[in-house]
């Protein structure tokens, strides 16, 4: 009998997969917009809580999309700001030490030859004294970010806020402020079991609205709490949070029921596993293949340093799992 409901869950998944190719399958579920004129109440509300300005908006992922398209491409203020969000995102000093010369000599010293800039030269000589001193934090831009910020809040804010763009984002807005939980669980239709862990089981699930397959991985509270595992479960969630990588998968949404943590990942075809198990009886064997301390290991391309071992003894059935062209999970006895 388990046998045949494995079959059928099997049946039933790649089923499911086939759906989500077609165009057809993505309306399944739509999104109803409330009434255009429901910006009106919106807008009152962003008065109300002093939020009607550039950097607020444009901090959230729908917002920056309806501001871009209302500013346009062509606006050099506009594209200076989004290349400093895009170096405050690099975490490698050397690259943001390239990339905050190229900003600089870009959109600040052309302005200051050609005296067209509009930002205050006290501002634009401390940017210049600390680029000169080879640093380039992270917050090396930021009294230019805020300059900016009050530049466009100036210059667009009164005509975003009588545009189509704004009445398309304060119709999407108004359904986040109306339904904070968006996401649930009735939002997928669960298959078959792909995976288990000591916390949780992971899933193939199919998102209802885009009938796009995805990863849901629950996580048991009870277990959590019984293995004293919840730092492990929040770091989990906030690394994931973070990462935006072809080589790592992505997560798409995070939200909970009263029993489970949900995570919404990317669900990778195939199934290639690299299991590397070392026994004491074999350490030898071991050394000869991995010799010395350092190990380094390219998978996909993606180099992963692991100098930091105090001893090759302590990698004891260390294995990564790996999902097509991307890692789905580390194991045991990395670090």
């Amino acid at each position: 009998m388990a046998d045949l409901e494995a079959v059928l869950a099997d049946v039933s998944y790649l089923m499911a997969m086939e759906r989500s190719k077609a165009p057809a399958a993505k309306t399944i579920k739509k999104v109803t917009l409330p009434d255009a004129s429901i910006h009106n109440v919106v807008h009152l509300h962003f008065q109300q809580e002093g939020t009607y300005l550039f950097e607020k908006i444009h901090s959230q992922r729908m917002g920056a999309y309806y501001l871009r398209k209302f500013v346009g491409d062509k606006c050099n203020i506009y594209e200076f700001l989004r290349a400093i969000l895009m170096f405050e995102g690099i975490a490698a000093h050397e690259q943001r030490k390239k990339r905050a010369k190229e900003i600089y000599d870009k959109f600040v010293f052309a302005d200051r030859l050609a005296m067209s800039s509009t930002m205050p030269e006290e501002i634009a000589q401390m940017l210049s004294d600390a680029l000169k001193e080879g640093e380039a934090p992270i917050s090396v831009f930021s009294a230019v970010k805020r300059h900016l910020y009050q530049h466009l809040n100036e210059k667009y804010m009164d005509g975003f806020s009588k545009s189509q763009e704004y009445v398309r984002f304060c119709q999407w807005k108004y359904l986040e402020l109306l339904t904070p939980d968006l996401i649930s669980l009735q939002d997928f239709s669960i298959h078959r079991i792909i995976g288990r862990g000591g916390f949780g089981e992971v899933y193939g699930c199919r998102k209802d609205d885009s009938g796009k397959m995805l990863a849901m991985k629950l996580l048991d509270k009870k277990r959590i709490k019984v293995k004293k595992g919840e730092y492990l479960a929040v770091n989990e969630r906030n690394m994931l949070a973070k990462v935006d990588s072809p080589f790592v998968v992505n997560l798409y949404y995070a939200f909970q029921t009263p029993e489970k943590l949900c995570f919404i990942l990317d669900l990778m075809n195939g199934d290639l596993k690299v299991t590397c198990t070392i026994c004491h009886t074999n350490i030898t064997l071991c050394q000869e293949r991995l010799p010395g301390t350092h190990v380094q290991c390219f998978v996909c391309g993606c180099p992963i340093d692991w100098n930091r071992h105090r001893d090759i003894h302590i990698i004891w059935r260390c294995f990564l799992h790996i999902t097509g062209n991307t890692i789905a999970r580390f194991g045991k006895g990395l670090f």
